[in-house]
């Protein structure tokens, strides 16, 4: 079964900084689908998602001028799903949110590799770490948080489409969000991209591929079937493999 985005929902704060944000279930989300949310703020160490989200991972830059957080979280959604997630921080420190909800994914394994880059100070190349996908129709999935006083949010980065980009610009700590997706037709390494365009940023980003549900593939067996008498009562069924299952039948 191959990888499909079945849709998106976003949030942001109305205030600069929130310490809880509510953001609405995507549409037409399925049991089965897995959820993908992304929390952005100043300080994501703080950030804890509703009942039924797990952590991945949380990021913090190192930019003294335009620090900024990010949030990966997921949850496999089942039979009822509510009309909103509520997403909380222990301290007023978010700015926004988004989910990307696709169907497809193995829901024993969310991700299949987990990377982290970050900026130290503000840079107008924010980037990903590299990749390497275990199957061929992994989906490789970035998600930026950029911290800059400007809303232009840049959206693009080489060979990834573009799921969402959110400007956030509320008072002083503006966070705004960016998310990308692109579907691994091999396992080659996927080296790191970078945003084009935008201004210069405080930033941290986190890309993680998710594998498609695995199908155990039926057995093949080569070689004839002999059928045969043996003895008065029953009636055998074997193969000239030895790996065929043998079966006997009783007569009537």
């Amino acid at each position: 079964m191959a990888i499909a985005l079945r849709s998106t929902s976003s949030a942001g704060t109305t205030t600069p900084l929130g310490s809880t944000l509510a953001i609405n279930a995507p549409a037409g989300v399925t049991a089965g689908d897995v959820l993908y949310a992304s929390i952005t703020g100043i300080n994501a160490s703080d950030f804890t998602a509703p009942s039924g989200w797990q952590t991945l991972v949380l990021v913090n830059n190192a930019d003294p001028i335009n620090p900024c957080g990010i949030a990966i979280f997921y949850h496999t959604a089942g039979a009822g799903e509510p009309a909103s997630y509520t997403f909380t921080s222990a301290s007023t420190s978010m700015t926004g949110g988004n989910i990307v909800d696709y169907s497809g994914v193995e829901n024993s394994l969310p991700y299949d590799e987990l990377q982290t880059t970050f900026s130290t100070i503000d840079a107008s190349n924010p980037t990903t770490a590299s990749v390497t996908p275990t199957y061929a129709g992994e989906v490789a999935l970035a998600f930026f948080a950029l911290s800059n006083s400007s809303t232009t949010v840049p959206t693009t980065l080489t060979g990834y489409t573009n799921l969402y980009n959110n400007g956030h610009n509320e008072g002083t700590y503006d966070v705004n969000r960016d998310g990308f997706a692109q579907v691994l037709t091999t396992t080659a390494t996927v080296a790191p991209q970078s945003l084009s365009g935008g201004a210069s940023y405080g930033w941290c980003c986190v890309i993680i591929t998710i594998q498609p549900v695995y199908v155990m593939p039926l057995p093949v067996f080569y070689g004839a079937l002999i059928t045969k008498a043996s003895g008065a009562g029953s009636i055998i069924t074997e193969s000239t493999n030895p790996n065929t299952i043998v079966t006997e039948t009783s007569r009537t």
